[in-house]
């Protein structure tokens, strides 16, 4: 009787992994990063992402609120709608979020953003 043959295994890159666990455990906010991983340089309210990615607002401001708030994401200003970009605080997670989303397919077409 043979033995199974397993395919090696391939690595997990430990530091993307645990990036999306911690950052993108939902699919609204993988949308949001991939959004500015795409578009590093931009800036958009949570209305403008709300239409651009096609969800609903109130859970696009809530989830770009939480992104704020664990540093993934700057709010540039603190009026009722705020601006956010993807951080400039933290080139670590900033650069992360780029190779991420580059080495990723994208949940959506390019043309849709």
């Amino acid at each position: 009787m043979s033995l199974p043959v397993h395919q090696p295994r391939k690595k997990i890159n430990l530091d993307r992994f645990i990036f999306v666990e911690r950052y993108a455990p939902t699919l609204i906010k993988w949308d949001i990063l991939a959004y500015f991983g795409t578009h590093p340089h931009t800036t958009a309210s949570a209305l403008d992402l709300s239409q651009m990615l096609d969800r609903n607002y109130q859970v696009v401001r809530r989830n770009v609120g939480d992104l704020a708030l664990q540093g993934i994401l700057d709010m540039l200003n603190d009026s009722p709608h705020p601006v956010y970009r993807l951080t400039q605080r933290n080139p670590y997670l900033r650069d992360l979020v780029q190779q991420i989303v580059t080495k990723t397919a994208a949940p959506f077409p390019e043309s849709r953003w």
